[in-house]
């Protein structure tokens, strides 16, 4: 444990010196140091996302995966954003659960988090992907609501396939005859079969 402890603050040490050379960089206009952050604070986001994926690394914590994720999402909204002209933030917002979404996986991958978080992550993760699509190619207004029907079948399906295994599981665990067969001790004596 105390090992752990210690290659955690080793590696946000060493992050936070790089970032710190970054944001320096940045803040003496070096080109593509400075094209790359703009604005500024997403230096900030970076670090954070980093040193929060640095935890759920060390530590396993899966909610600290799809924390990081997060952070990822949004730095990418500001970037593009700000590198792309004429883009609205509502064109690309859907980076954001796409990545959280992402988080999800990982984070069950990784630490074995719930095969139900699995689902919601894939899920997640395939319907942002596809409404981000939509609303770059402007055909939200038709996608959207065959996202939100696709969403909605398979939860039904798998609400299907759990009452299928429950049921399965009761009929397995259902024991309506009981023996009760009582022990013999060493004290006892053993009866012979032979005998009439």
């Amino acid at each position: 444990m105390k090992n752990k402890d210690n290659v955690l603050k080793l590696v946000i040490s060493i992050l936070m010196v790089v970032f710190g050379l970054l944001l320096l960089l940045d803040q003496l206009d070096i080109k593509y140091i400075d094209d790359f952050f703009t604005p500024w604070y997403t230096i900030v986001i970076l670090f954070v996302t980093a040193c929060l994926l640095t935890y759920a690394i060390v530590k396993k914590a899966p909610i600290i995966y799809v924390l990081s994720m997060l952070l990822a999402g949004i730095y990418l909204v500001i970037s593009i954003s700000t590198k792309v002209e004429n883009l609205v933030v509502g064109k690309i917002i859907a980076i954001i659960p796409l990545f959280i979404g992402i988080g999800i996986v990982l984070a069950d991958k990784i630490c074995k988090w719930s095969p139900k978080a699995m689902r919601f992550g894939l899920i997640t993760t395939v319907a942002s992907a596809i409404v981000l699509v939509s609303t770059i190619l402007d055909v939200w207004r038709y996608v959207i609501p065959a996202v939100v029907i696709m969403i909605g079948i398979a939860y039904i399906l798998f609400g299907l396939f759990a009452i299928k295994q429950e049921s399965k599981s009761k009929k397995e665990n259902n024991d309506h005859y009981v023996t009760i067969e009582k022990e013999q001790t060493d004290e006892e004596p053993k009866k012979d079969n032979t005998e009439n």
